[in-house]
């Protein structure tokens, strides 16, 4: 028997239980976090959709741990059984869904959650975090790009309204090509979702030229993984925003990007025929990166609270922020991988993006904060930055 590769997922450690994992499915065909042995996950990992029970148990024998075939069938049916495997069933189910993804607009998931689900309402609440920042003396020219948090808003409110107060205060555009982050793993390190987004506020409509153009250029695999857009929040966030805050009719770009310094090479071309296209079109663009920074303490995969830490990721993250200031691509990629992206950066694909596509001369950096996550000390950074052409 060849037990199905196992699907990205999100593992976390079981705060109440060091020897049990959480699992939480970013797809949402297993609806809800399955707490499970650390053996049960030592042995998960091995499913690769290539190798037998069989072989699986002789390597883990190889690694010290005695598991016999029977064991690792067992485990194979249980997490099938949870949809966590990408067998047939569940990869026929990920393209119904995503097929259906591509047919209707994008539902506001988390207003009512981290934003509110009422117009009005929401209106008012991001009026009144813009309140808070004070506004320049004069309005600038449009802006080329922007770096801003895809933290819940509810947390990182200050810093969303530094980056969208110096947005709103420059030219408006007439395209805003939106660069989330694919958190739960992309095919081909890129995806667009050529759908509306609905808000509580009305629609974010996708600019269809540009999106059926891209499709044009690159090919179907572009819209790959709308499962994960479907779920995915960093574009959520500022289409929310957006849609209150843009001073004239606009369009947006949807993309995700998730990937790595093997992916830099092949993508490259990929971002230029973007940028190619974006020219082409005549709009005026502005491209946003929506991402965060560093992210520690016991949800990440730390052995202790990010509090003692914070001063040397704040000087960490800074050091990555001053190349973004110099508009310096391959400093700022150097000063992430340098050393395996040790904080766990999860921007880092956008922001290299953004500046592929602006070719800034040179960034601002508005504010940077952290957040708390939980109990026991885990914490995000973020920032919000301009860059001019």
């Amino acid at each position: 028997m060849v037990p199905s590769a196992l699907r990205p997922l999100d593992i976390r450690p079981f705060p109440e239980d060091p020897a049990r994992l959480v699992v939480i499915d970013p797809l949402e065909l297993q609806p809800d976090p399955v707490a499970v042995p650390l053996a049960f996950l030592a042995i998960a990992r091995h499913f690769d959709g290539v190798s037998t029970v069989e072989a699986i148990a002789r390597s883990l024998g190889r690694e010290g741990q005695a598991v016999s075939a029977q064991t690792v069938t067992l485990v194979a049916e249980q997490l099938a059984e949870f949809q966590l495997l990408a067998d047939a069933r569940v990869l026929e189910k990920i393209g119904l869904l995503e097929r259906r993804a591509l047919s209707e607009p994008r539902p506001a998931r988390l207003a009512g959650k981290c934003y509110p689900e009422v117009g009005l309402e929401t209106a008012r609440w991001i009026d009144g975090l813009l309140a808070q920042v004070t506004a320049p003396s004069r309005r600038s020219e449009q802006l080329a790009g922007f770096v801003l948090p895809h933290i819940d808003p509810r947390l990182g409110g200050a810093t969303y309204a530094h980056g969208y107060r110096s947005l709103v205060d420059a030219a408006p555009a007439d395209v805003y090509v939106v660069l989330g982050i694919g958190h739960a793993g992309l095919k081909h390190g890129l995806s667009l979702a050529p759908v509306d987004f609905a808000t509580p506020l009305g629609p974010v409509p996708a600019d269809r030229e540009i999106c059926a153009e891209l499709v044009g250029r690159l090919g179907d695999w572009i819209l790959a993984d709308q499962l994960v857009q479907q779920r995915e929040h960093s574009v959520e966030f500022q289409a929310v925003f957006l849609r209150h805050l843009a001073r004239a009719p606009f369009t947006m770009v949807p993309l995700l990007t998730a990937f790595g310094p093997d992916s830099v090479q092949r993508l490259r071309p990929v971002l230029k025929i973007l940028r190619d296209v974006l020219a082409e079109s005549g709009k005026r663009v502005t491209v946003v990166a929506s991402v965060d920074f560093s992210h520690i303490g016991p949800m990440y995969g730390d052995r202790q609270a990010a509090g003692p830490m914070l001063d040397r990721i704040e000087d960490r993250d800074r050091s990555a922020i001053d190349r973004l200031v110099l508009a310096d691509d391959a400093g700022f990629w150097s000063a992430i991988h340098a050393d395996g992206n040790s904080t766990r950066i999860c921007g880092h694909s956008s922001v290299w993006s953004m500046l592929q596509l602006v070719g800034p001369k040179g960034g601002t950096l508005l504010d940077y904060n952290h957040a708390v996550m939980d109990q026991e000390d885990s914490r995000v950074t973020f920032a919000a930055m301009s860059f001019f052409a």
